[in-house]
């Protein structure tokens, strides 16, 4: 756990700056912020995508469970 930032949205600089014990600003680590960013970028873009297949997924379920249920009580009345 990072100490001194917010645990629900840690900066993923401060973290990097934490982790090395340099500030990222030296010569020689100027890209290494960019990096960071785009590197969180596209695990944002990844986790939405990640978030939106799995209420997709779920959504057939339902429906196949109604379906059952439907099938089902159809049987039993033919039957009964």
């Amino acid at each position: 756990m990072l100490t001194g930032r917010p645990s629900a949205s840690p900066d993923p600089k401060y973290a990097v700056r934490r982790s090395s014990g340099r500030p990222l600003d030296r010569s020689g680590t100027a890209g290494l912020g960019a990096r960071v960013d785009e590197l969180t970028a596209g695990n944002q873009r990844r986790q939405n995508a990640l978030e939106q297949a799995q209420a997709r997924d779920g959504k057939p379920a339902g429906g196949l469970r109604e379906a059952r249920h439907d099938l089902v009580g159809a049987l039993t009345s033919t039957r009964g």
